[in-house]
């Protein structure tokens, strides 16, 4: 089994040019595939978490994808209510460009409540935010396939929309969904994405999976076409590191994207890469 790793860096409590160092350091030597940013603008889920430094998580991405060649860049995972997705879809795409085809584009419905109150973004029912998904996704591949492009929902509308230039990736940027929703979220996935991110125990990653198949089967999608990844926070020691992932593998899981909490530590990722990584090649 060819186990592949991602890696997280959150872009919080970090400087710019420490996060450009650690980026540039695992593009040029590292086992590690892809990197993403996280799309949040505070350091934690509260108030009083929430007065670190924060880098917005797009605009680093696109210095990022210029500063690296090697390594597949992503946000884990873009809010739905953060952008309108036209504006999103041309944020993508810019990347894709600048990145030279290395874009995977991570989306979800969001979550982070107390992020939204503080800066007046609304934060609808998870109904609204599921059904946002659904709609941003359609008018996002709308105009990634054949602009100009009309579309008509309850939140979104295209009217002719031209788009230009196209992306580097044809038709489009792999579509990555962040969370595991059993009746939305993995419905969702299954319609309109090419992979998932999906975190928790092996047994509850792979009752996720469960429903992801059978979603598949309902919308005529081929399961086997989708990539499932695994969300792995990294613990402090690499021996519980070993075990954890171990466990992750023997349940039939060979797709990782490890991440740390809140800050990304270069020195902690290199040893990761050296003493976890090499036991699952």
């Amino acid at each position: 089994m060819a186990v592949k790793f991602g890696v997280q860096l959150p872009q919080s409590d970090v400087e710019w040019s420490e996060l450009l160092h650690i980026w540039q350091a695992l593009d040029e030597d590292s086992p590690f595939e892809s990197a993403w940013t996280m799309d949040h603008f505070v350091t934690g889920r509260t108030q009083g978490e929430a007065g670190g430094s924060c880098l917005e998580g797009w605009t680093a991405l696109a210095a990022l994808a210029q500063a690296t060649r090697r390594i597949r860049v992503g946000c884990l995972v873009t809010g739905v209510t953060y952008r309108h997705p036209a504006v999103l879809a041309k944020m993508a795409t810019t990347v894709d460009i600048i990145s030279n085809g290395r874009l995977e584009f991570g989306i979800g419905a969001a979550w982070h409540e107390y992020e939204h109150r503080a800066y007046g973004i609304p934060f609808p029912t998870m109904k609204e935010r599921q059904d946002r998904l659904e709609e941003a996704l359609q008018l996002m591949k709308a105009l990634w396939a054949s602009p100009p492009a009309r579309f008509q929902g309850k939140y979104y509308r295209l009217e002719d929309a031209p788009y230009n230039p196209p992306n580097v990736q044809k038709p489009h940027p792999p579509i990555m969904i962040g969370g595991s929703g059993p009746k939305r979220t993995l419905r969702t996935a299954a319609r309109y994405a090419d992979a998932v991110n999906l975190w928790g125990p092996p047994e509850m990653v792979r009752q996720s999976v469960e429903a992801l198949k059978g979603h598949c089967q309902d919308v005529g999608r081929d399961f086997s076409q989708m990539r499932v990844t695994v969300f792995l926070p990294i613990p402090a020691s690499m021996d519980a590191a070993r075990a954890i992932t171990g466990r992750f593998v023997e349940a039939g899981f060979d797709d990782f994207i490890v991440t740390q909490f809140t800050r990304p530590d270069l020195d902690t990722l290199l040893r990761f890469a050296d003493e976890v990584i090499p036991a699952f090649r």
